[in-house]
């Protein structure tokens, strides 16, 4: 290391080392700031008084882990993962301009945190709490929160478009005006007390935001918005004119080549019931007949950036399927291509062998890190199927310790493939840990 010292300050290599193993870390009153701490697995630790500030933590996983009154400005968390985690931030202190894109949170705990000019787009939260927060610009599109609680949240200053909520909790809640009826799951929102709506000279109460909504509607088509009338419809109960509006839409993005709002339509057409199946076909079978026909380069891209969420959608609304994702931790160096070659091959072997007559249409093995390697899998099925290839997989594919955690709803199903666990000599698995998520 002698030779290198001359070369690599702290700013220039990847400090996540500073952690150790990151297992039962107790940090007060550190300093991070402009650290690189790429990587970085923390468990069972507390970090107390500390700033990082213009870090970078992308890729990272953190679990039972305690982020009490920290300096958190200007940081990427991007596609990180935080599993029972609990955050909190010195008084009078914002999470200011962090990136939590691509990032997955279960049972994580906000209290009293004010997120200041953040993204946390294309996220998903699990089971999550917020209490006492407030978010003033930022933006939540295509993000997730299912069976999540709020409490004495306000959300005015927000981009809300198109996130999605799911089963949620909503305890004195206060959302924006206009973009209330981006929302998918705004149609579960009925009369609800403890919604109220901002705007820009006072607050509404939800029963009053209600009797707006036939001049919200005028409002909308004068913009050309027509993903909110929908949504409205969809809220009044009037379902036939909901999709009607969501395929003029989609008629109109497809010959635009907005895939991005193809996703959209697609996600809020299949979010309940009210569209009835047949009329739900009928919008995918437009998109899988455009999709046939793209040629140009950009349009190619373009549609590679959201087509593996259209076709889950569609999977999902015509076979009544669940999705899986198997993100798989190893200790694998990145210059051992045989090992990881290997291990993608017993994958893509477990698969076909356990599913041989399964549609794997949205299948997907890629490969997120190399330093050491990661890998993500994820694929759409029945949860019979789903549940058979998951016991597959965890005796195929042993870890080291108890390196296994089962994210899924259902505590029977997660019961059921634990069991079916077999105890495998850690000395011959290269794999840290599986993650497995079924939604």
């Amino acid at each position: 290391m002698e030779y290198f010292d001359r070369y690599l300050g702290e700013r220039v290599k990847n400090s996540n080392y500073v952690f150790s193993n990151g297992l039962g870390i107790k940090l007060k009153s550190e300093k991070f700031d402009g650290c690189s701490l790429k990587r970085t697995f923390l468990k069972d630790s507390k970090i107390k008084k500390s700033s990082f500030f213009q870090c970078a933590f992308t890729g990272s996983r953190f679990e039972n882990t305690i982020f009490k009154k920290c300096k958190i400005k200007y940081v990427n968390f991007q596609f990180s993962t935080f599993m029972n985690c609990y955050f909190s931030v010195i008084k009078g202190k914002n999470l200011r301009g962090n990136n939590f894109d691509h990032c997955y949170f279960y049972k994580a705990v906000f209290s009293n945190v004010n997120f200041d000019g953040c993204s946390i787009s294309c996220s998903h939260f699990i089971e999550c709490v917020f209490d006492e927060c407030i978010f003033n610009a930022s933006t939540f599109e295509c993000t997730l929160f299912q069976k999540c609680k709020f409490s004495n949240v306000n959300m005015a200053e927000l981009n809300i478009e198109y996130s999605q909520f799911s089963h949620c909790i909503l305890k004195n809640v206060v959302f924006p005006y206009t973009q209330l009826p981006y929302i998918i799951g705004f149609s579960d929102f009925q009369n609800n007390e403890d919604i109220r709506i901002a705007t820009d000279n006072e607050i509404l109460s939800f029963m009053d935001y209600q009797q707006g909504f036939e001049k919200l509607i005028d409002y909308y088509k004068y913009v050309k918005e027509q993903f909110p009338i929908a949504n409205l419809y969809l809220f009044l109960g009037k379902a036939d004119e909901a999709f009607s509006i969501l395929k003029d839409e989609l008629l109109q993005s497809l010959l635009k080549s907005d895939y991005r709002l193809i996703k959209h339509i697609c996600r809020l057409a299949t979010f309940n019931d009210t569209i009835t199946p047949s009329k739900v076909k009928e919008l995918f079978d437009l998109v899988k007949e455009n999709l046939n026909k793209i040629e140009s380069e950009t349009q190619t891209l373009e549609c590679l950036n959201n087509i593996d969420e259209i076709r889950r959608l569609i999977l999902e609304a015509k076979y009544d399927k669940k999705m899986l994702k198997v993100i798989i931790e190893t200790n694998i160096p990145s210059n051992d291509l045989d090992e990881i070659q290997s291990v993608i091959r017993k994958i893509e072997e477990t698969i076909s062998k356990t599913l041989p007559n399964s549609d794997c249409y949205s299948k997907s093995i890629e490969i997120r890190h190399n330093s050491p390697y990661e890998l993500l899998v994820q694929l759409c099925n029945s949860l019979p199927e789903i549940e058979k290839l998951v016991s597959e997989f965890i005796n195929v594919l042993p870890t080291i310790a108890e390196g296994l955690t089962i994210v899924c709803s259902s505590l029977e199903l997660k019961d059921r493939i634990k069991k079916k666990r077999k105890q495998n000599p850690a000395s011959t698995s290269h794999i840290t840990k599986i993650t497995i998520i079924i939604e």
